[in-house]
């Protein structure tokens, strides 16, 4: 701390770590500083200011689906129409037996380059008060970055959709909002596999 008579200054520092499975990426420079400043050019007026960042935990679910379904322990298959009505049949509602034959499997990875989400906040705050009157003025800002999210990599590029290609890109009857937009076909970077998902990705966002 920082103090003369018209000004104050606090700083502060914490460190998280999140020890991990060995197929993770362990982030380890997680050092989120922070500072509150409060500045009084007279007695009636007071300005004060924060910022500070702050490391927020993994999402557990995303984890648990890269250890779990790696191709090796255990993956997902995706069925839709009336193939889903036939294996739902033929497994009478309960669990297959065996992995469906025909059906490519989706595998969850982990990015290789994931960190530990983190915030930021600026908080500056101006106040003022005398006898009989006060006024306060506030902002909040927030911006998140490194957030997980879960992406398939084995996609094709995304092509625009046309009433020329629509059969081909798996949508016979496109509606007039689809046409002219970016769809997924349904061929796969990698043919062994449905989906290649890979978990955490980063995303950004404000607030």
């Amino acid at each position: 701390m920082v103090t003369s008579r018209q000004l104050t200054i606090d700083l502060g520092v914490r460190y998280d770590f999140d020890r991990l499975p060995a197929e993770f990426n362990e982030d380890t420079n997680n050092v989120s500083p922070r500072v509150g400043l409060a500045w009084s050019p007279s007695l009636k007026w007071v300005f004060r200011a924060g910022y500070g960042s702050f490391f927020d935990r993994y999402v557990l679910a995303n984890l648990t689906r890269a250890i779990e379904k790696n191709g090796s322990q255990a993956f997902e298959q995706v069925a839709d129409g009336t193939a889903a009505a036939s294996l739902f049949a033929t497994a009478q509602g309960g669990p297959l037996v065996a992995p469906a034959f025909g059906i490519a499997p989706s595998v969850v990875r982990p990015d290789p380059r994931m960190a530990t989400p983190i915030a930021s906040k600026p908080v500056p705050v101006r106040n003022t008060a005398c006898e009989k009157s006060h006024a306060r003025a506030d902002y909040l800002f927030v911006h998140g970055v490194k957030l997980s999210r879960t992406i398939n990599v084995n996609l094709l590029p995304p092509v625009v959709l046309t009433l020329a290609n629509s059969s081909s890109l798996g949508i016979p009857n496109p509606t007039p909002q689809q046409i002219g937009r970016e769809v997924f076909s349904p061929g796969r970077l990698n043919t062994q596999f449905w989906r290649h998902l890979s978990t955490p990705e980063f995303c950004e966002f404000d607030l």
